[in-house]
């Protein structure tokens, strides 16, 4: 009955890992498509910044600019000029770990004296990052507003540990550069 279990369990563990290595590829088909319908307006690439299935196309001959996100599939080309501001948020929470049983312990033994002993010995704080979003405020009056979320449940821990700091700071250099040559 343990083998049957754990052998069950292994085909599951295999087939997570074959999906979730085919899910990049179709991220990489879509924005590619994505990329073709925008050439085809005359939207010439100058630069792309991909986080996954959210796109930032800058065309910088024709100072304009494009966001993609996972469930787009019309351009919304804007111009240079279009961009109002950009804002990042996050939301963190703050996990205390430590022995409050030292503490208790240590303050019924020793009295007040011992519990601030005992509490001022190691804690682990851990920041754990709930949600971090790209906020891009355009001067368009139906949709001004484009959100890039980083926190998507659907992106791998390793790879959001490795790649979402350069990526945001990218994206943010980028805007910067495109209020500036407005």
């Amino acid at each position: 009955m343990y083998y049957i279990v754990s052998l069950i369990l292994l085909i599951v563990a295999v087939i997570g890992l074959i999906s979730s290595l085919k899910y990049p590829k179709k991220v990489a088909e879509k924005n590619n498509k994505f990329a073709d319908l925008l050439k085809k307006t005359g939207f010439i690439e100058s630069k792309r910044i991909e986080f996954w299935d959210n796109v930032l196309f800058v065309d910088d001959v024709s100072k304009q600019w494009c966001v993609k996100g996972p469930k787009e599939t019309t351009a919304r080309i804007h111009n240079f000029s279009d961009l109002v501001s950009y804002n990042f948020c996050e939301e963190r929470d703050d996990v205390i770990s430590g022995n409050t049983l030292n503490v208790l312990l240590s303050g019924k033994a020793s009295g007040e004296i011992g519990a601030i002993a005992a509490s001022a010995g190691s804690r682990k704080i851990q920041h754990k990052l709930k949600t971090f979003k790209l906020i891009i405020l355009t001067n368009e009056l139906q949709n001004p507003r484009i959100v890039i979320n980083f926190t998507s449940g659907r992106i791998p821990r390793n790879y959001y540990n490795k790649h979402v700091d350069q990526i945001a700071n990218n994206m943010s250099d980028t805007l910067s550069y495109i209020r500036r040559n407005s």
